[in-house]
């Protein structure tokens, strides 16, 4: 027979463990993204009853379910490539999703105090608080913008063309305002009888404001689907070698890797695309620094006689003994001199 204390903290934390559940659900492999659109309803309706610090506690509720279901696959990573026993890689990943909640909690008691001591709407209260937590969480300690609630729209082609205009942080925000205005709908009641001066008109032109710029963002993105861009058609041949990660710069490996991917694009090259594109980090060496090897494909990229891009570690320099390393993108033009290098701008700790 459950306690009453645990009956209690279930009715208490409930509904942000469900909101936190239904997040899971707008992600990859489910997808069922438009129920973004109404997940922190429960969670934010139950905050208007919580004090400060019971609101915190209920962020790291919803947040703990959130990013574990999201994130529970870095577990991999870290034990096959990092050579982490299985155990310590499952606390490593369940430490980082509590970090992560800490945004979550630190939402909820902001949105707690604010919800009951102004007469802000909801609407406008919580994507304020999320973005800014989101854009935090991006950056602070070198940064962790993945299970941003505005990914969960990437099949809303309409919705997300304005993100050429706001980034990720505008789908976001657009997201949670609408969850923000449905939790005010139901807390219309709550609020005139505990704010006998609780101005409705806010929470009206809010609403209205919400509506404009929805149907702004679709309008836009309408819009932008439909334009013909400049441009020309090209042809790409897309090359995936299959390559272990474990065993690509093994110094036993390299010429197996290198062959591989040689032989694919030989293969391709009969269908004359315009660009043979090979993965991130495909070859198994410093390209430009490690002159044998560079050699070696530059030639092949004049057998091919076409665009070559493909991904690399360069060494950018050194410093107290230390090698700067880059994750980047080279592309090679028909001759096979170095065309662009995109070095990549923000590297994840792991993988």
């Amino acid at each position: 027979m459950m306690s009453i204390t645990f009956l209690q903290r279930l009715i208490t934390y409930g509904p942000a463990i469900i909101s936190g559940i239904l997040l899971i659900l707008c992600f990859p492999t489910i997808d069922l993204f438009l129920i973004a659109w109404i997940a922190l309803v429960p969670f934010l309706l139950s905050l208007y009853d919580k004090k400060p610090k019971q609101a915190f506690k209920a962020g790291i509720f919803l947040g703990m379910p959130y990013f574990f279901g999201t994130l529970y696959w870095i577990y991999h990573s870290i034990n096959h490539y990092g050579g982490i026993s299985l155990l310590t890689s499952i606390a490593i990943v369940i430490f980082l999703c509590f970090y992560l909640s800490l945004y979550i909690g630190i939402f909820a008691f902001l949105f707690s105090i604010t919800i009951r001591n102004t007469k802000l709407p909801a609407l406008l209260i919580a994507p304020v608080f999320w973005v800014v937590l989101e854009f935090l969480r991006s950056y602070l300690f070198t940064g962790f913008p993945w299970s941003s609630i505005g990914y969960t729209q990437y099949k809303f082609l309409t919705v997300i063309q304005i993100a050429d205009i706001t980034g990720i942080y505008g789908i976001s925000f657009l997201v949670v305002a609408v969850n923000g205005a449905l939790a005010d709908i139901f807390l219309i009641k709550r609020r005139t009888k505990d704010m006998p001066l609780f101005p409705l008109s806010q929470i009206v032109i809010g609403l209205v404001v919400l509506l404009v710029f929805t149907l702004a963002t679709i309008i836009y993105g309408q819009i932008r689907l439909r334009e013909e861009r400049p441009g020309k058609q090209f042809k790409a041949s897309i090359i995936q070698g299959n390559i272990e990660q474990d065993k690509k710069w093994e110094p036993s490996y390299q010429n197996a890797v290198i062959e591989i991917y040689k032989d694919l694009s030989l293969k391709a090259i009969s269908s004359s695309p315009s660009i043979i594109i090979w993965p991130e980090t495909a070859v198994p060496f410093f390209f430009e620094t490690d002159r044998v090897y560079t050699k070696e494909l530059v030639d092949f990229q004049n057998q091919l006689n076409t665009y070559l891009l493909f991904g690399s570690v360069l060494i950018k320099g050194k410093t107290d003994k230390k090698y700067l390393l880059s994750n980047s993108a080279v592309l090679l033009g028909k001759s096979g001199k170095v065309d662009y290098i995109y070095d990549k701008i923000h590297m994840v700790p792991f993988g």
